[in-house]
């Protein structure tokens, strides 16, 4: 079950990687379309670039996030097991300390 999890996860992040990809490259087209453009039509752009952006900026960041969760569920499986291991390690070792 936590495979499949794994595997959605991977998926929703390859997803969100392209989506950003695609709103740069439409960011990148209507950067180079512009600078052929005059003054007039420039500023109909302009909201659509700043759109643009803020989708790339959002898909970067829900990346960044899923990667983020992803890193703290594994860095609380792992402070867990070493928890665990200590708590053992501590109960066997009673009674075994080094007289001076």
């Amino acid at each position: 079950m936590e495979n499949n999890n794994e595997v959605s996860k991977a998926k929703m992040m390859e997803q969100e990687i392209m989506r950003g990809r695609d709103m740069a490259n439409q960011l990148l087209q209507v950067v180079v379309d512009s600078r052929n453009e005059e003054e007039i039509e420039k500023s109909t752009v302009m909201p659509y670039a700043e759109d643009a952006v803020r989708k790339v900026l959002r898909s970067f960041t829900n990346t960044l996030l899923l990667l983020n969760n992803e890193d703290t569920r594994e860095s609380s499986c792992n402070s867990n097991n070493k928890k665990k291991k200590s708590s053992s390690s501590n109960k066997s070792q009673k009674g075994c300390h080094k007289r001076k």
